[in-house]
């Protein structure tokens, strides 16, 4: 079973782990995609993603810092450098040594500049999201660049009968080519009973997210009825809400 999840939005380089870093597999890919943020100002970083003038001239700076071999302090795994929600709900740092390897083996974050990351792949900080209407060589936006690059690695890394859990969001999803996969792609929503009403709560829902990816590597889950006795933080299977490509869980 292989698992998707996105990035965050916020990161940072400062970790306890000890883990051992891993090259990410497509930077001669990141490099053309940087290469188009580099000569980009801080005004068209605000427009291309909609953010305050102090984050975009923050980013700016990463841009141009960014390299292919980053010194020592620089980089991180990319496990350990997204922060946000999701990756509270994975707490990476304290995986144990064998749900580490098993995350290593199976478990891909989605990237608008790296494209796919292993998380051990090392990373410095940057911020793209993938729905980005960024030109790379006239692909028009990310997904044009990446879809049919990242579509391709996924298929080669599926074994037979292998099925891919999608924890990652439709912004960062929506890059693999689904008619082209070479396995069934599942669905998860989280819901929350709240005034006697089912309804997803983005917080609870991201931390979820990030649980059920650390619950498959803690238990070295390879099928989806291990994913089905999914049992953290009061999440229980909705068999009747749940359907043949999406599983439901509600607390």
């Amino acid at each position: 079973m292989k698992i998707l999840l996105s990035p965050a939005k916020l990161m940072n380089l400062e970790h306890q782990a000890q883990w051992t870093a891993t090259k990410p597999q497509f930077l001669a890919d990141s490099k053309t995609v940087m290469e188009v943020m580099k000569q980009m100002s801080s005004d068209d970083l605000q427009s291309l993603m909609k953010i305050s003038p102090a984050i975009a001239q923050a980013n700016v700076e990463r841009n141009n810092e960014w390299t292919l071999k980053p010194k020592k302090g620089q980089a991180i795994p990319a496990a350990l450098a997204f922060k946000g929600e999701v990756y509270r709900g994975l707490d990476a740092e304290t995986l144990s040594v064998e749900a580490q390897a098993y995350a290593n083996q199976n478990l891909f974050i989605l990237s608008g500049l790296y494209g796919l990351l292993r998380p051990t792949d090392q990373v410095m900080l940057y911020r793209l999201e993938m729905g980005s209407k960024l030109d790379i060589h006239g692909s028009k936006n990310l997904y044009g660049f990446w879809k049919e690059i990242l579509t391709d690695y996924m298929n080669k890394q599926l074994q037979k009968d292998e099925v891919i859990l999608n924890l990652a969001s439709n912004e960062y999803v929506k890059v693999l080519d689904k008619k082209r996969l070479s396995a069934p792609l599942i669905d998860v929503d989280f819901l929350d009973y709240k005034h006697g009403e089912l309804k997803k709560i983005m917080v609870y829902f991201k931390q979820a997210r990030g649980a059920m990816a650390r619950y498959c590597a803690e238990k070295q889950i390879d099928a989806l009825d291990g994913v089905k006795a999914f049992d953290v933080d009061g999440y229980r299977l909705d068999e009747n809400l749940s359907q043949e490509y999406k599983l439901v869980f509600t607390r």
